[in-house]
């Protein structure tokens, strides 16, 4: 089953692949590929923020949006793709190791896929800290 998403030619019409515009970190880029034909560079910090929340939300059995800046080598537009549970999602990290996983940030981008806009990345908050959300003692 081939929704008209999963037919965009935007990859192969405009380049190999898509460059997403992130936050510079110096970080490590590795490849979220949608479907075997769009291909798109994310920070490994912010792939794997991303695959938790998609995971989470395919988990639940809900889909929903994912968009993205292109690279202004592609025409400095916007992606955006659906998520569902069918679709062929790759995460190809470019380092070995895990990056920590700051749950504010996976809070921020959950509620930006819980949104009618659908997820995108939004800048990575401080991460929560006993200061900032003491626990309540009954």
């Amino acid at each position: 089953m081939h929704s008209g998403l999963e037919r965009m030619e935007v990859g192969r019409r405009l380049a190999p692949r898509l460059v997403a515009l992130i936050p510079a970190s110096g970080g490590l880029m590795g490849k979220f590929i949608y479907e075997g034909a769009i291909k798109v560079d994310f920070d490994d910090r912010v792939l794997a923020h991303l695959m938790v929340v998609i995971s989470a939300k395919l988990r639940r059995g809900e889909s929903f949006s994912f968009s993205w800046k292109d690279d202004p080598g592609v025409g400095n537009g916007r992606t955006t793709v659906w998520v569902h549970s069918h679709a062929s999602l790759v995460y190809k990290f470019y380092g070995s190791r895990q990056p920590p996983i700051n749950r504010a940030w996976v809070e921020a981008l959950i509620y930006t896929a819980n949104a009618v806009t659908g997820l995108h990345i939004v800048p990575e908050p401080p991460e929560h800290t006993e200061e900032t959300h003491p626990h309540h003692e009954l």
